[in-house]
C-alpha cells in the first residue's frame, strides 16, 4: 500500500467553489482527522476519495480499491437485522460469530436480530460503524461517525475503531476535538474556499 496523496483538488457546485486547490497527504496505515467549519468541503473531499463525485481538477493517488465508510446518514436496510446489514457487505469474509461479537461489544447484543427500523438513532449508528469496521478495506472513511452516541457508547466505539482499523488508512471527519484526540494520528484543519 502507499500514502494517499491529494494535490490541488478543485470542485465547484453550481458555480460555488467548495474545494479550491486542496492538497493533503494521508499516511498509509495511519489515522488522519479532518476538522473545519460546516461547508468547507470535508464531505465533498470524502466523496471524491470514494469516487462518488469527480473533481474539476487536481490529482489523487494511492486510493485503495476497497473502501469502507460510515456516512453522515446510516444507509442501512431498514427491514434487515443488524447482522444481515453487515452480511450484505462482508459476505462470507466474516463469520457470524465475529459479527455477533462486535455487535455485542457495541452494546447491541439483545437487538442484533431485530429489524433495524426498530432501532434508535444511536443504535443504527453503531450498526453502520460495525459494518464499516468488519469490511476488509484498505481505507476506512468516517464522516461524523460518532454523532448521536452517548459518552459511554462513544468511548467503546472509538476503542473498536482503534482496534479493528489497526493497519488500515483511516480518514475521520469530526467536529469534536475530543474525538480527534481519542483517535490520535494526524489532524488537518480545512478552511472554506475563498
Amino acid at each position: 500500500m502507499m500514502d494517499i496523496r491529494v494535490n490541488g483538488l478543485l470542485k465547484s457546485f453550481d458555480g460555488k467553489r467548495v474545494l479550491d486547490g486542496f492538497s493533503a497527504e494521508f499516511p498509509d496505515g495511519g489515522i488522519t482527522c479532518i476538522m473545519g467549519e460546516s461547508g468547507c468541503g470535508k464531505t465533498t473531499l470524502l466523496n471524491v476519495l470514494m469516487g462518488f463525485i469527480q473533481p474539476d481538477g487536481g490529482e489523487l493517488s494511492g486510493v485503495p480499491e476497497r473502501i469502507s465508510a460510515v456516512f453522515q446518514e446510516d444507509r442501512l436496510c431498514e427491514d434487515f437485522s443488524a447482522v444481515s446489514n453487515i452480511r450484505l457487505v462482508t459476505g462470507a469474509e466474516r463469520s457470524r460469530g465475529e459479527i455477533e461479537a462486535l455487535l455485542r461489544r457495541l452494546g447491541l447484543g439483545e437487538s442484533m436480530y431485530r429489524p433495524v427500523r426498530e432501532f434508535s438513532g444511536g443504535m443504527k449508528r453503531r450498526v453502520a460503524l460495525a459494518r464499516a469496521l468488519l469490511y476488509d478495506s484498505g481505507l476506512l472513511i468516517l464522516d461524523e461517525a460518532f454523532k448521536g452516541l452517548d459518552d459511554a457508547s462513544k468511548d467503546i466505539a472509538l476503542e473498536c475503531v482503534r482496534e479493528y482499523a489497526a493497519g488500515r488508512t483511516v480518514i475521520a471527519v469530526t467536529h469534536d476535538a475530543e474525538e480527534a484526540r481519542a483517535l490520535g494520528g494526524k489532524l488537518i484543519k480545512m478552511e472554506a474556499a475563498a
